[in-house]
């Protein structure tokens, strides 16, 4: 039985670090979407010291769209669907 699914995946240096699934529903999606904006977050640090800029909210809501934010230093976000 296949069970289709929103998928937030981390990678660190062309390295798998996670994938985290949600059942592909609209709760499911909500959930995917804050998971990847809660990553996103954590990795850009209100103070700057990972040296990656802040974007804009309506950066990120494109960002979001598209399913994929790259820091160009090494770490990527991916939202991917999947059954």
């Amino acid at each position: 039985m296949k069970t289709p699914t929103v998928n937030v995946i981390t990678i660190l240096n062309t390295t798998l670090q996670s994938i985290t699934s949600f059942p592909d529903t609209p709760e499911g999606n909500r959930e995917a979407e804050d998971f990847f904006k809660e990553c996103y977050k954590e990795h850009n640090d209100p103070e700057g010291t990972t040296g990656v800029l802040q974007m804009m909210e309506s950066e990120f809501i494109c960002m979001l769209d598209d399913g994929v934010y790259d820091d160009g230093v090494g770490f990527q976000l991916i939202l991917s669907h999947s059954t």
